[in-house]
């Protein structure tokens, strides 16, 4: 999965187990506004659901 890293910054998330789960490239701060708001609340949600994993 490594090799699809197009930009900067990206940020990977890796499970307990070593595997890369997610890949986000770009950045998506508070300027961003509803897209903001989107991705933290989906980011949020998906590494709740890794811990629980």
């Amino acid at each position: 999965m490594l090799n699809k890293i197009t930009g900067y910054p990206t940020t990977l998330i890796i499970d307990k187990h070593g595997k890369v789960r997610k890949i986000h490239t770009g950045f998506m701060g508070p300027a961003t506004g509803k897209y903001y708001d989107a991705f933290t609340s989906e980011f949020e949600h998906f590494l709740q659901m890794l811990l629980k994993e």
